[in-house]
C-alpha cells in the first residue's frame, strides 16, 4: 500500500502529531542573535495564558522549533502594504535571568511560503513595539535587550 494511502486511513490527529514531532526533533534550529525582551518573574504558562487572553494561538504546530523554545504563538494581522497579509509571532525561551521572549512580524506562511522562509519582511523592532504595550497592560516589567 502506497504512504500517501497509507496516511488518509490514520486519524487527522496522529498524523499531525507525528508531523509536528518529526518537525521538532529533526528540523530544530538554533536561535539566532536578535534583539528580544526579558521578563522576570513570570512563568510560561502565565505568559501563554495572557498571550491567548490577547488573541493569540498556538504557533508551534506549523513552525520550526528552536532549542530551549518554551512558548511560541502567533496572532494573524494586517498591514497596508503590497503583502497585506502577516503574523506577529512571539518565541519565549527560559534563561537564569527570566523568560526572554523574541516578538516579530513576518509575512503569513500560509499565503507567502516561500518568502516566509525567506524572512522577506521580517521586522524584530515591530515586533518589540508591539510586545510593550501588552506587556505594559498585564503590569509585567520587562528589558529590551540589543544584540
Amino acid at each position: 500500500m502506497p504512504v500517501t494511502t497509507a496516511l488518509r486511513k490514520l486519524p487527522w490527529q496522529t498524523v499531525f502529531q507525528a508531523t509536528y514531532l518529526f518537525r521538532r526533533y529533526v528540523f530544530a534550529k538554533e536561535p539566532e542573535d536578535v534583539d528580544y525582551m526579558v521578563v522576570e518573574d513570570v512563568t510560561t504558562e502565565e505568559l501563554q495564558r495572557l498571550f491567548f487572553a490577547e488573541g493569540f494561538l498556538k504557533g508551534d504546530y506549523a513552525s520550526y522549533y528552536y532549542y530551549g523554545e518554551e512558548l511560541n504563538v502567533v496572532e494573524g494581522m494586517y498591514k497596508d502594504d503590497e503583502y497585506e497579509w502577516y503574523q506577529f509571532h512571539i518565541r519565549g525561551f527560559e534563561t537564569d535571568d527570566g523568560m526572554q521572549l523574541r516578538p516579530h512580524t513576518e509575512l503569513y506562511w500560509r499565503i507567502y511560503p516561500k518568502k516566509h522562509i525567506k524572512l522577506v519582511n521580517l521586522d524584530v523592532a515591530e515586533g518589540i513595539e508591539l510586545m510593550k504595550p501588552v506587556l505594559d497592560e498585564a503590569g509585567l516589567e520587562y528589558e529590551v535587550v540589543s544584540v
